[in-house]
């Protein structure tokens, strides 16, 4: 039986009135409330435990909730996505090493993000396309999509620096294929107000200290991939 159910997003004024069944899984009212536009990835369900706490569903429990296990007086919460649990656990301030086998992530970060940006961009988006490349430095820029191929790349793999382990490999050798991809992009997130770590500030000091061109390579290893 479908009941009226006010949806209220946490520290946000609006809400919306929608007719849901209670006895439904949290997964299915995700779809449901995803065609009306009422829900999308960046908002996690929400129980209410007192006036100022709200405990989080993860999405991989939504199918183990009812809706009318979460709801309080007929409401169902919805929270913003916390930014700081996304970027622990993608890594998103973390150092990038660009190589012929993708883009692989420092094992200690030089700077820590302390604010984002996030645009939502829906069907903007979606995008079909193929991609064609003759060269390995063809290959990189355009199979490593974290980037544009703009001067920016360009310089980057011109420059020889952080191509993984690919120093000794003649970038230029010629190969030739094409391959085809999807690209669903729900939300552009640009990190802003970086803050340098304590621990790369002082491995930059010791570094300079000891005069030692290798522990410079360490670094750069270690912090930027």
């Amino acid at each position: 039986m479908r009941s009226k159910i006010i949806i209220k997003t946490i520290d946000k004024k609006f809400s919306s009135l929608k007719r849901l069944n209670q006895d439904d899984s949290l997964s299915d009212i995700r779809i449901e409330l995803e065609s009306n536009n009422v829900i999308n990835d960046m908002l996690v369900f929400s129980k209410k435990m007192d006036e100022k706490k709200f405990i989080e569903i993860e999405r991989i429990d939504e199918e183990n909730f009812k809706l009318k296990e979460i709801t309080t007086d007929n409401t169902l919460f919805l929270k913003q996505f916390n930014w700081e649990l996304l970027n622990k656990k993608y890594k998103l301030d973390y150092g990038c090493n660009m190589g012929f086998g993708g883009i692989k992530k420092a094992n200690k970060r030089a700077f820590k993000m302390k604010d984002y940006e996030l645009t939502e961009i829906h069907a903007k988006g979606y995008k079909k396309d193929h991609l064609e490349f003759e060269s390995k430095e063809d290959w990189i820029k355009k199979t490593n999509l974290f980037f544009n191929n703009d001067d920016k790349i360009d310089n980057f793999i011109n420059s020889g620096l952080l191509i993984g382990n690919t120093l000794n490999v003649n970038i230029n050798d010629e190969i030739k294929s094409t391959y085809r991809y999807t690209e669903i992009g729900k939300a552009k997130l640009n990190l802003g107000n970086l803050e340098l770590t304590e621990e790369f500030k002082t491995d930059i000091m010791n570094a300079i200290e000891s005069k030692d061109s290798k522990k410079f390579k360490e670094i750069i290893k270690d912090s930027c991939g």
